[in-house]
C-alpha cells in the first residue's frame, strides 16, 4: 500500500489504488474501508447505483438504529438515501464476488478532521441500540497512529479493526492488541466505542506516519512487560486475547485499557476473558493489588476439532506462576513449564471453559521492573531500603512501600537529592518499591529482612 504525507496547502489529486480480496480468496469477504481523498464518488466504482449487481454489498454503519445500512433497497434496486460520495472520516463496509483493484481519485485528504465537524461524522450513543459503536475512517493517504489521535474522556481507549483475511477483529489500546502498533493503514475503517453522549475525537495531521502496515496486520511476539498474550488456533484460523498488568489499572473495566471483544465469524474460534462477569474483553489490563486470583477465559467455536492454546510472554512474569485450568477436562496445566496447550472442542460446549490462575502476582516487577535503566537504582539492604539516582538527575517524587499483597505500607515524599534510604521496620518478606517522579513511574521487588 503507498503512503503519502503532504505539507502545507494541497492542489492536483492523486490515485490510491486498493485491492479487495474477493468470495473466494479471503476467509471473510467483508472489509472495512474509508477514503483517502476528498470528493470521492461512491458511484460507479465501488457500487453502481444505475445497476446494482446482487453479487456485491456496500454500507454504512447507523449507531443510532444499530443496524447496517445497504446501499441497496429491498428488490435490489439502489437505496436514494444512501451516501453518494465517501464521507471523509467515516468507513463503510463493502464485499465482492470477484475481486478487484478500486481506485480513490481526487486531493489527498489532509488538514485536521474533528468528529461531527465539516464533513467527518459526529460520535453518538444511543443506549438499547448501537450502544456508542461509531465506524469511521482514516481519511489520509498515509497510516495515523491511534496513540495520537486525541480522544474525548468517556471514549473508549482502544481502537478496533476487522481482520479480513482471518474472520478476526484485532484491537489496540496503546500498549497491546494484535493490530499492530496501533497503526490504521490508509483505506482503513475502524470502529471506536463511545462510553457516554457528547463524545469526539480529533484527527490531524500530526496523527500520521508511513508504515508497512499493508491493512491491517498481526502484531508478532510481545515488547511490553508484564503482558500475557493467549493465542488460539485451530480450523485455519487463529485469535488473541490479552492480560496485562499496569500499576495505575484496576481490576474491574478501565476506560483507557480494557479492550471489548468483538467476535469474528463463525468458522474462526474464539477466545476472550471476562471482567465484572459480565464483560467480553480482547484486552484484559488488571492491577497489581492481589496475591493470586483468576480469571476466566471463554471459548467459542463454530467448527468441531482440535485446537491449541499458546501462551506468549511467560517470561515477563518473573516468580508468578500460572496455570490454565480446563474446567471441561479437569486438566490444570503450568503454563511456565509448557505453554502449549492442545484441546478438542465442539460448537456444544460451554463458552466458560478455562480460567487463567496466577500465583503470587505481585511477584512480577512492575513498570520499569529494570529499574537502572531509567537512570534510578533501587534495593534492599537488611531492613533498609535504598532509592539512587545513577544518571546525575535529583530524585524529586514519592516512595511507596507495599506488601506483597498490595497493600501501601508507607509513603514519603523526597526532594532535590540523588539518593534516599530508609531503615523500615516491617516483617521480613517481599514487598514492592515504587518511585513516582516527573513523567516516569519505576518499582522493584525487594526482600526486607
Amino acid at each position: 500500500t503507498g503512503s503519502l504525507i503532504t505539507e502545507g496547502s494541497v492542489s492536483g489529486s492523486i490515485t490510491s489504488e486498493r485491492y479487495i480480496p474477493g468470495f473466494g480468496e479471503a476467509a471473510n469477504h467483508w472489509h472495512l474501508l474509508s477514503s483517502p481523498v476528498t470528493n470521492q464518488n461512491i458511484s460507479p466504482e465501488f457500487v453502481n447505483s444505475s445497476s446494482p449487481d446482487a453479487d456485491n454489498d456496500f454500507y454504512f454503519w447507523d449507531e443510532i438504529i444499530n443496524t447496517w445500512i445497504n446501499s441497496k433497497a429491498n428488490g435490489g434496486a439502489w437505496n436514494d438515501d444512501f451516501d453518494s460520495q465517501f464521507q471523509e472520516g467515516k468507513g463503510y463496509m463493502a464485499s465482492y464476488k470477484i475481486a478487484a483493484t478500486k481506485s480513490f481519485k481526487g486531493v489527498p485528504g489532509t488538514g485536521t478532521y474533528i468528529s461531527g465537524q465539516n464533513d467527518m461524522p459526529a460520535i453518538t450513543y444511543t443506549s438499547g441500540q448501537g450502544n456508542g459503536w461509531n465506524l469511521l475512517g482514516n481519511p489520509y493517504p498515509s497510516a495515523i497512529n491511534w496513540d495520537l489521535v486525541t480522544k474525548s474522556e468517556n471514549i473508549n481507549g482502544s481502537v478496533y479493526v476487522r481482520d479480513g483475511a482471518n474472520g478476526q477483529y484485532v484491537s489496540w489500546n496503546g500498549s497491546a492488541g494484535s493490530l499492530s502498533d496501533g497503526e490504521i493503514p490508509p483505506g482503513q475503517g475502524f470502529f471506536v466505542k463511545a462510553e457516554a453522549t457528547g463524545q469526539s475525537i480529533t484527527i490531524e495531521n500530526a496523527d500520521r506516519l508511513h508504515s508497512n502496515s499493508n491493512f491491517y496486520k498481526d502484531k508478532n511476539g510481545n515488547e511490553t512487560e508484564n503482558l500475557l498474550s493467549i493465542k488460539v488456533t485451530g480450523n485455519g484460523y487463529t485469535d488473541k486475547t490479552y492480560i496485562h498488568f499496569r500499576w495505575d489499572a484496576t481490576n474491574g473495566y478501565d476506560i483507557k485499557y480494557d479492550a471489548y471483544k468483538i467476535f469474528g465469524i463463525q468458522e474462526a474460534p474464539q477466545l476472550y476473558s471476562i471482567i465484572d462477569d459480565e464483560m467480553n474483553a480482547s484486552i484484559n489490563t488488571l492491577a497489581f493489588n492481589t496475591n493470586s486470583f483468576d480469571i476466566p477465559l471463554s471459548f467459542k467455536n463454530g467448527t468441531a476439532g482440535s485446537y491449541t492454546i499458546l501462551a506468549e510472554g511467560i517470561e515477563s512474569f518473573r516468580g508468578t506462576s500460572i496455570y490454565l485450568d480446563d474446567l471441561q477436562t479437569g486438566n490444570l496445566q503450568e503454563l511456565n513449564i509448557n505453554p502449549l496447550y492442545t484441546f478438542s472442542a465442539s460448537p456444544n460446549d460451554n463458552p466458560a471453559r478455562f480460567i487463567l490462575r496466577f500465583n503470587e502476582v505481585n511477584a512480577v516487577d512492575g513498570p520499569g521492573a529494570d529499574a537502572e535503566k531509567s537512570g534510578i537504582k533501587i534495593f534492599s539492604y537488611q531492613k533498609n531500603i535504598f532509592v539512587t539516582s545513577i544518571d546525575g538527575n535529583k530524585l524529586n517524587g514519592t516512595v511507596e512501600i507495599f506488601s506483597i499483597h498490595g497493600n501501601k505500607m508507607f509513603s514519603v515524599n523526597i526532594k532535590n537529592t540523588n539518593s534516599y534510604k530508609k531503615d523500615i521496620q516491617l516483617p521480613q518478606g517481599f514487598y514492592i518499591i515504587r518511585y513516582i517522579g516527573l513523567g516516569e513511574v519505576v518499582s522493584r521487588k525487594v526482600y526486607i529482612r
